[in-house]
């Protein structure tokens, strides 16, 4: 996943190592920002396997699996209020996760 600056359009990796995620949304806590990842599946050269949410607390460092039973999933948005993250999935489902920062 790669970070755009808006000024001179030019892009530097944020989180390497993911071959199928399709989503990424910053997360602020009170001192630091944390990263959710969606990811299409997690594993194979097909995509198979569930799709997964990640929490990455450092960019380059290890994530967290948030949720790994998401079938097909396209998309995501975070409720800041409640701590719920929604994701969509290709069939119409909505899933929705509760976690704790």
């Amino acid at each position: 996943m790669e970070q755009i600056d808006p000024t001179t359009g030019g892009d530097t990796p944020l989180i390497t190592g993911r071959t199928d995620a399709i989503g990424l949304r910053p997360m602020k806590t009170r001192s630091a920002t944390s990263y959710l990842v969606l990811q299409y599946a997690s594993a194979g050269p097909f995509f198979q396997g569930p799709g997964l949410v990640l929490r990455f607390d450092d960019p380059a460092g290890p994530p967290t699996v948030i949720a790994s039973c998401l079938s097909h999933p396209t998309s995501m948005t975070l409720n800041e209020k409640t701590r719920t993250l929604y994701v969509t999935e290709e069939a119409g489902d909505v899933v929705a996760i509760s976690f704790t920062p």
